[in-house]
């Protein structure tokens, strides 16, 4: 919050960017925290799902404002693509479906060097859909099996050159799994990924 509050106020262009590390580096540890904590409470099965109505509508504009600048930071185009427009409320766990977006883009933009990140709200019979699309380094179809398992990645590989812990997917499928959804994901390697929610 503090480094948020400093970029605002510094116009130097080097030590702005220093401050964005900051601030990156702080969203980090504060995903790998909560990763953590997701993780402890969903095994010891005292992790609940609130079902309240929840506006679309304001889901969509919290995800983009939250990545519309780190797309950007990245290089990478970000398009959002609202096929749904309803003018009611839905029902479910909207803080919930949210960290699972924020998982899912935020892995979309980390493993995509260049091009464009999709998301993809539509609906078919009853269930609501979120596609996130990318055109990152794909995911070996040996591997895709293993990517919702705890401090899972594709490979080795991927922990030294990009970071993390292997823990997002699992929590984000475990939510998505509380919540009577499900993920699915699409992949080629060197093209891209596409992982796909279906909720009711």
């Amino acid at each position: 919050g503090s480094s948020e509050i400093l970029v605002n106020l510094i116009d130097d262009e080097k030590q702005n960017h220093l401050l964005r590390s900051i601030e990156v580096a702080g969203q980090s540890q504060l995903a790998l925290v909560n990763d953590i904590l997701d993780m402890s409470k969903i095994e010891s099965g005292k992790f609940n799902i609130d079902e309240n109505p929840y506006d679309l509508n304001h889901l969509i504009t919290n995800i983009k404002q939250i990545f519309s600048v780190h797309s950007q930071d990245a290089g990478l185009q970000l398009k959002i693509i609202q096929q749904i427009k309803p003018d009611f409320q839905l029902i479910g766990d909207k803080q919930r479906i949210e960290q699972v977006l924020i998982n899912l883009l935020g892995n979309a933009i980390k493993f995509t060097e260049k091009g464009t990140i999709v998301l993809t709200i539509s609906s078919h019979q009853n269930r609501l859909l979120f596609s996130v699309q990318d055109s990152g380094i794909g995911i070996p179809r040996e591997v895709r099996s293993q990517l919702f398992q705890r401090f899972q990645q594709a490979d080795q590989s991927i922990s030294r050159r990009f970071g993390g812990s292997g823990l997002g997917l699992y929590v984000s499928h475990s939510l998505v799994g509380m919540m009577q959804g499900s993920i699915d994901v699409e992949s080629v390697e060197g093209v891209g990924s596409t992982f796909t929610i279906n909720l009711p």
